[in-house]
């Protein structure tokens, strides 16, 4: 819920965890909500972050993550250099992959931006904090 006087000062609090959501979107679209009403897209950084998420297992349902190119890059802005490609990618097939989509056996392929896709979202609901400034 938006706040729309603070006392004196806001800030967002963010905890590393991750959402998967079964709406379809394609990347920026995902992107685009995922930043309103969360942080980013999925970015991992280890191996250890990949099993804390919570997500379906069933075939079929790949989603974005917030890697894209050129070259490749976390949309938050991290400087993780930590990769999960499947075998075959990235292979920017027909010169038009440049986003990363997470396989259900938690493997990365690059995939075309406009593509509608489930999606993983990072951060918990934006939250506020607040100090009261004493005169």
């Amino acid at each position: 819920m938006p706040i729309s006087q603070p006392i004196s000062h806001c800030s967002d609090i963010y905890h590393q965890k991750y959402h998967y959501f079964n709406h379809k979107r394609n990347w920026t679209e995902a992107q685009r909500y995922c930043r309103k009403f969360y942080n980013d897209l999925a970015t991992f950084e280890s191996m250890d972050d990949i099993d804390q998420l919570n997500r379906p297992t069933r075939r079929g349902h790949e989603a974005w993550i917030g890697l894209y190119r050129e070259p490749w890059m976390w949309s938050d802005g991290s400087n993780s250099s930590f990769r999960n490609w499947i075998s075959w990618a990235p292979d920017n097939q027909y010169t038009r992959e440049h986003c990363g989509m997470e396989h259900p056996d938690h493997r990365w392929d690059d995939q075309d931006c406009s593509l509608q896709g489930h999606f993983i979202c990072q951060g918990e609901t934006k939250q506020w904090t607040f100090t009261v400034k004493y005169c």
